[in-house]
């Protein structure tokens, strides 16, 4: 009997560590549901050892296997998240999209082209279902989720002409019967996956609404300027000369910094040149990079512009994850870089704390084993 109450101890300690590392997510605290949060980043942990373990012994690529748990996402969906909402699953253009639109019978609303995350090689609008029925209740619009094609099956640009084919169609067919919505009221909105290049086509009517807001800001004579907020960095060689970058903490010569490709990790030198002179901005914060960096470009008149790459705040991107506090004011700013505890960290302590407790168990009150284990550990750990 005792023996028996040993070992379902020691398979409560193992499952109890495997559960309490699984459920640890690198979120603040007060996110709206956030039990959703850790059961998402549970589950794509769990995926990501089955996919790496299955393309180990080649069963299967983990690519695949990645895909086929994210299509379970059409049988776990919530019926809750399409509340008030009229959703049609249609082609436009002969591409699919997922249409959800508010149950309020108006015909003018504004609509958002959404394009679901997955670096354009997975998810759908099924995987993003819940968040474009909360945009469109939200924001009381009708929201248009575009199923674009998925590499490596149809390679790039496939899935960025969907995109574009259907953004191109609600601006000029806005007021069809199938869509109607506000055609001077269209946003475009998206998860993860970004376009290659800063030359898309979807940019040109951006850029022509920035140049109105350069012109207003000229003519109304703004006493402070601007802040820049671009998805991709600006152009830069390399993160030679980034401060405290994350990505080359362990680099240690000039020729370790890999080059950075214009219009895939950075926007291009022209157009790094444009909106400097253009907007002039006092400061600029960019993403994409997934790795923190802090650089200072040299403009006009040798005025230095600084700018902040974004880390990434998620173990399925990288191994240490951090995040910014910003307080900004019409003439300074304060911008703070935080860490947060490596997985790996996470990882290690469930595992010895595991090890520790069935030490316990094992030999608990008959040998001193846990207090030199303990002292062992603290040894190599330098504790």
């Amino acid at each position: 009997m005792a023996r028996t109450a040993q070992r379902l101890a020691i398979i409560g300690a193992i499952t109890a560590s495997i559960i309490g590392y699984l459920y640890h997510a690198p979120n603040s605290d007060g996110i709206a549901q956030m039990s959703r949060v850790r059961g998402l980043t549970a589950t794509m942990k769990i995926v990501h050892v089955i996919g790496t373990v299955a393309e180990l012994f080649g069963i299967s690529d983990r690519v695949a296997v990645v895909r086929k748990f994210s299509s379970f996402a059409r049988h776990a969906k919530d019926k809750k998240d399409d509340a008030g909402l009229a959703i049609e699953d249609t082609f436009i253009e002969n591409i699919p999209v997922r249409i959800a639109r508010p149950l309020n019978n108006n015909g003018n609303l504004p609509a958002i082209v959404f394009f679901h995350g997955g670096a354009f090689y997975m998810g759908s609008v099924d995987t993003h279902n819940s968040i474009t029925s909360y945009l469109a209740r939200e924001a009381n619009a009708v929201v248009i989720s575009v199923d674009y094609r998925l590499a490596p099956e149809y390679p790039f640009p496939a899935g960025v002409d969907d995109c574009y084919t259907v953004t191109k169609y609600v601006l000029d067919h806005g007021d069809s019967q199938k869509l109607r919505i506000d055609q001077n009221r269209v946003a475009i909105a998206g998860d993860s996956a970004a376009f290659e290049g800063d030359q898309c086509r979807l940019c040109q009517r951006a850029e022509n609404e920035l140049n109105e807001v350069v012109n207003d800001l000229k003519r109304t004579g703004a006493w402070t300027k601007p802040i820049l907020l671009s998805h991709f960095p600006l152009y830069r060689m390399n993160d030679e000369h980034c401060s405290r970058s994350s990505s080359s903490s362990s680099l240690k010569t000039t020729a370790q910094f890999p080059l950075l490709r214009e219009r895939f990790d950075v926007l291009s030198q022209e157009a790094t040149e444009h909106l400097l002179t253009t907007i002039q901005p006092r400061l600029a914060f960019s993403a994409h990079m997934h790795n923190y960096c802090y650089i200072q470009h040299n403009h006009t008149n040798n005025k230095l512009i600084p700018e902040w790459t974004i880390p990434s705040f998620s173990w399925k991107i990288r191994d240490d994850p951090s995040f910014m506090l910003m307080t900004i004011t019409t003439n300074n700013q304060r911008v703070a870089h935080c860490s947060l505890p490596r997985e790996t960290t996470v990882f290690w302590s469930y595992v010895i704390g595991a090890f520790l407790i069935i030490f316990y168990i094992l030999f608990g009150g008959r040998r001193p084993y846990c207090l030199i284990v303990f002292c062992f550990l603290r040894k190599i750990l330098k504790i």
